[in-house]
């Protein structure tokens, strides 16, 4: 189990790292979310806009 969880965990940092869109959003769900620093919620829409934007 814990070698799976790492596995998906790197799959996600990779994405992350390489702008993958398409990677990325195969990891989100849709209810999926970030909180700030400053305790503001990013929504998967607005983390995927701003993905999309430096393409």
């Amino acid at each position: 189990m814990e070698e799976e969880l790492l596995k998906v965990e790197k799959g996600f940092v990779d994405a992350i790292a390489k702008n993958d869109l398409e990677a990325i959003e195969r990891f989100v769900t849709d209810d999926w979310i970030i909180i700030s620093a400053d305790g503001g919620i990013i929504a998967r829409e607005r983390f995927l806009e701003v993905i999309k934007s430096v393409l």
